[in-house]
């Protein structure tokens, strides 16, 4: 994803160099150029930073018993969720994914164990894999699948903010991988 991002950004820099080196071709005045450049970026920052967004967190839950589990690989990702937030549970699927319940977060996230195939769609024996939880109050459909995909909103952020985190530099990149590759490597 990282490198899809720099790979635009270098288009959108390069798209704007050549539209500057055509305008000064053409006889345009370097000073209404470099008005007309920074107005643009004046109106890019202004929408980065204007335009709100809700700020969500995925993960997924885990039914075992009658205890409910919100399970993550990223620890910072469970971390920005804390203790209160309204949690709604979906199925597992492609690009559909029906509610199957409602839950609230409680507790502090904890180190987990959990079959990989609760964060991942895999068809073979389930591998346990390390990660984090999170306990959760849950209301679920009992005809509901063991685990599926949760959705948090955890507050709002700046369209900015939101991509910069989502596609330059992930949370994941931040602690996450880290966090998984010390447990799997112990």
């Amino acid at each position: 994803v990282m490198l899809v991002s720099a790979y635009l950004v270098l288009l959108v820099v390069s798209a704007l160099w050549r539209a500057v080196r055509r305008a000064l071709a053409d006889g345009a005045r370097p000073v209404r150029v470099v008005l007309v450049v920074l107005a643009a970026a004046g109106v890019a920052v202004g929408v980065l930073g204007g335009v709100d967004v809700a700020r969500s967190v995925s993960a997924s839950y885990l039914r075992v018993g009658d205890t409910t589990v919100l399970v993550s690989t990223d620890r910072s990702a469970l971390a920005r969720v804390g203790n209160g937030r309204e949690v709604t549970l979906l199925t597992n699927g492609l690009l559909l994914h029906r509610p199957v319940g409602h839950a609230t977060t409680r507790g502090e996230v904890a180190p987990a164990r959990f079959p990989l195939s609760a964060v991942l769609p895999t068809s073979g024996p389930d591998i346990p894999a390390p990660g984090y939880g999170l306990a959760l109050d849950t209301t679920v459909d009992p005809t509901a699948p063991d685990s599926g995909l949760a959705r948090i909103t955890v507050g709002r952020t700046s369209l900015g903010a939101h991509l910069l985190d989502r596609f330059v530099w992930p949370a994941s990149l931040r602690g996450g991988v880290v966090d998984l590759w010390r447990a799997v490597t112990r």
